[in-house]
């Protein structure tokens, strides 16, 4: 699941379709439910490098991603980006 929404904001990326917050959800989302955390602090990335600020859905799912796999420092850090 996770692959192919990141294989969705890739297409989406190379055919200069900006994704929008709903667009990177889904794909926080199937990070968090695929337990691949690293991925889903990629999205958080890729969200500021378009411009798009991460709000709390954003980041508690990253969160969640990173609890999850048991990256606590990592989920952690997350909570300071917040601020």
């Amino acid at each position: 699941e996770s692959t192919l929404a990141l294989a969705h904001l890739r297409d989406m990326n190379s055919h200069h379709v900006l994704p929008d917050m709903t667009t990177y959800w889904a794909a926080l989302l199937a990070c968090a439910q695929g337990g691949h955390w690293m991925q889903a602090l990629a999205q958080l990335t890729g969200m500021r490098d378009q411009s798009v600020a991460p709000d709390i859905v954003s980041y508690t799912t990253a969160i969640s991603a990173c609890a999850e796999s048991g990256r606590w420092l990592e989920a952690l850090a997350q909570l300071g980006d917040m601020r």
